[in-house]
């Protein structure tokens, strides 16, 4: 029964820890995002990373769960500590007009 658990806390974590490599990398070149494009380019962009480290980490023969889990929090601790907000966005900009 736990096995399930498992796997789902281990999506989880792939999943913050790619958003925030992703985040660590466009804080770093200064890309200016809406808060929808910085969400869909961190997790994009941090996933393409992440997958690199899993390529280095298993040729260096060194890819092991200990090491994923000191790699994610690693970078889960370097990550910008800009929260993504589940509000919606204001939409004080947009007017309704009359066809």
């Amino acid at each position: 029964m736990l096995e399930p658990l498992g796997i789902l806390l281990a999506a989880a974590f792939t999943v913050a820890s790619s958003v925030a490599a992703g985040r660590l990398l466009l804080d770093r070149i200064g890309l200016r995002l809406s808060r929808q494009e910085r969400l869909l380019f961190s997790f994009a962009t941090g996933s393409a990373l992440l997958s690199l480290a899993v390529f280095v980490l298993a040729a260096l023969r060194i890819a092991r769960w200990e090491t994923f889990l000191l790699l994610g929090g690693a970078l889960l601790a370097c990550s910008p500590r800009k929260c993504v907000s589940l509000r919606p966005p204001d939409l004080g900009e947009i007017r309704m007009t009359r066809v």
